[in-house]
């Protein structure tokens, strides 16, 4: 990560050759005028990707983002209604129970969307406030924008290829079937591509805006611990410690609004992919091998990768927040107990008692789940757990 230089002209911050005029960066303070334009503190790619879909004030302002704002609520609210439908017309004692994990799924994903959509003045404050940090350029998330822009166009062409079980277009035709073959893949491709626009595209892009918010805190936070580290014991005086706990003030009140607008939708991205996970759990367990179909294996495949793959990463980086936390307290005492070693000065103020006198931050999903990396092996024991238990239960 690089820093703009003219940030740290001021002699205050210029200890020898020890690079702690770097913290200057935190200490910048944009005007109001600044603050009404400047939001897009994150990669371009992503930061249009949530005004086309009203995640951010920006998009009630402007008239192409509204209308696509209000077709994209049109078509999750649509595809979510048709699977209920297509379930209750179509439905099969014998898949019961792995029908309704997986439209469950689906459910939650809708509330993902609706949930970040209630907090967008929130977010929009949170992307201002963290603007005034310098951030990489982000050209890796803007190809991750792109690759997932894509999914529903890929998924909804390939599909057709693979998908010629009669069940399971009954189930698309809510009980019909349908024999003209032209009329099956125009009616899948549409369907697919809904499918794919809500669950994983739009579940993913939100966690994608997630993980890029709490990678930036973690990088603002792993670099002061450096700056300190750099510091020589004489140098960490009392105005550099304060110069340390104004940045983690700063840094702690994005976190909290983090915490405050990701909090619900979390907790429903970790429910929405823990369901349909299950779901392919499920089918190998509950189904005969014999009898797979290559749409089942392709289908299986995609949502191993996507659903399972995007909700270790979001616990995986959000638990990192904890992790660098704990980094920049062990740095400040350590260096400040050189200090106090070194100067024998029991008179010069301590700042022990700010930084170190809470229990450190961890971002959760609605207080339900905590975003630990420790977390991960226990969602992935819950899941391969439970998943066993209900698929075995007698109907």
């Amino acid at each position: 990560m690089q820093f703009n230089t003219e940030y740290y002209d001021s002699p205050i911050f210029k200890v020898s050759s020890i690079p702690f005029n770097m913290i200057k960066c935190l200490e910048i303070k944009l005007g109001d005028e600044d603050l009404k334009n400047e939001v897009s503190s994150i990669p371009k790619y992503l930061f249009k990707s949530i005004c086309w879909i009203g995640l951010v004030e920006q998009s009630d302002k402007c008239l192409l983002y509204r209308t696509t704002t209000a077709l994209f609520q049109f078509a999750i609210v649509f595809i979510s209604l048709s699977m209920w439908i297509s379930s209750f017309i179509a439905f099969d004692t014998q898949n019961f129970k792995i029908t309704i994990a997986y439209v469950i799924g689906y459910s939650f994903a809708l509330g993902v969307y609706f949930s970040m959509r209630h907090k967008r003045k929130i977010l929009t404050t949170t992307l201002r406030k963290l603007n005034q940090f310098p951030g990489p350029s982000g050209e890796k998330i803007n190809f991750a924008i792109l690759l997932l822009c894509c999914i529903p166009f890929v998924y909804s062409i390939l599909k057709p290829v693979v998908y010629n079980d009669a069940r399971a277009i009954r189930f698309e035709a809510y009980g019909y079937y349908v024999e003209n073959r032209v009329a099956q893949i125009v009616l899948i491709s549409i369907k697919s591509f809904f499918y794919a626009l809500v669950q994983p595209t739009s579940t993913t892009l939100i966690a994608l805006l997630y993980c890029t918010l709490c990678q930036r805190c973690c990088v603002l936070l792993n670099h002061i611990s450096q700056v300190i580290q750099l510091t020589s014991p004489d140098a960490f005086s009392y105005s550099r410690q304060m110069d340390v706990l104004k940045c983690k003030i700063k840094i702690d009140e994005i976190l909290d609004s983090i915490q405050n607008v990701f909090s619900l939708p979390s907790f429903f991205m970790i429910v929405a992919n823990f369901f349909t996970t299950g779901t392919v759990i499920g089918w190998f367990l509950f189904l005969d091998s014999s009898i797979y179909q290559l749409n089942e294996i392709a289908e299986s495949v995609y949502h191993i990768t996507t659903d399972f793959g995007c909700m270790i990463v979001v616990l995986w980086v959000a638990g990192g927040i904890p992790v660098q936390l704990e980094k920049l307290k062990d740095t400040f005492y350590k260096t400040l107990s050189l200090r106090y070693i070194f100067r024998c000065s029991v008179e010069e103020p301590q700042l022990k008692k700010e930084l170190f006198g809470k229990i450190n931050f961890v971002l959760t999903g609605c207080d339900v789940i905590s975003f630990k990396k420790s977390t991960i092996l226990t969602v992935c024991g819950t899941l391969l757990t439970y998943t066993v238990l209900i698929v075995s239960t007698k109907s």
